[in-house]
């Protein structure tokens, strides 16, 4: 499970690697590569079916139920920055990339809980529940990927026209602004987690064309820890598909 002490301990790593693989006297401008991608309606951020747990504040009943979530966004753009740590010949290499993106994008969180509690003093047992729509707009997105590059793209040295790319890492996303109503249609504060970290892949391709390196990227990420308590956790899933090109190349 990613927690941030771990997520800590692997950006310290990369940190200590990074340092290292710089001794070897190339110059950082060498292995810096700068992406700018947009998407439109291929954003997507997918919550399944999934049951939830949390404690309503200021009292002791637990809700136990189940969430949804379908987000779509609009329009995408991604600014992305890869520093190579290892380059193996012309066609090789392996590096850091962090592709920043923000969305406007619009979407729906629902859920629905109850929750029991037993009166010593009459004898009877009594459920509560709690049925919410929540509306979701927006999203920024900070993955970090160890990406591993071949032919186009993957160093300053190669004269390879197409190449491919492939990565793992942390997705990690937040959903800035989030309105939860009733079925009554009143405003109300949800339990909703509006910051996410999960693990997540990349593939692409990269293509040269009139003197342009064009880069096609797809990321999909999973949050592998559905239950939550006190937050409902809220994205299931999220897939992108990005078309940008490679800015200094």
């Amino acid at each position: 499970m990613i927690t941030p002490k771990n997520l800590l301990f692997s950006c310290l790593f990369i940190a200590l690697f990074m340092h290292g693989s710089l001794l070897n006297g190339q110059q950082i401008k060498a292995r810096i590569f700068i992406n700018s991608s947009y998407t439109a309606l291929a954003d997507l951020s997918l919550g399944p079916l999934k049951e939830v747990r949390f404690t309503k504040k200021n009292t002791s009943l637990d809700f136990n139920g189940y969430s949804r979530e379908i987000s779509i966004g609009i329009i995408s753009y991604q600014y992305g920055i890869r520093l190579n740590l290892k380059e193996k010949g012309p066609d090789y290499s392996v590096g850091i990339w962090v592709p920043f993106t923000a969305s406007i994008s619009s979407g729906f969180i629902n859920y629905s809980a109850q929750a029991t509690s037993f009166d010593a003093a009459s004898g009877t047992t009594n459920t509560y529940s709690i049925d919410n729509d929540c509306s979701g707009y927006g999203r920024l997105s900070f993955p970090i990927f160890l990406q591993f590059g071949f032919g186009a793209g993957s160093t300053y040295k190669t004269d390879k026209e197409k190449g491919t790319t492939a990565g793992i890492g942390v997705e990690m996303n937040l959903t800035p602004l989030i309105i939860g109503k009733t079925s009554g249609g009143e405003v109300v504060n949800v339990p909703i987690k509006r910051f996410n970290i999960m693990p997540a892949i990349n593939i692409g391709h990269r293509s040269l064309r009139k003197n342009a390196l064009m880069e096609y990227n797809l990321k999909f990420g999973y949050a592998l820890g559905p239950k939550e308590y006190e937050r409902i956790s809220t994205p299931g899933m999220v897939i992108m598909f990005t078309v940008g090109k490679i800015l200094n190349y």
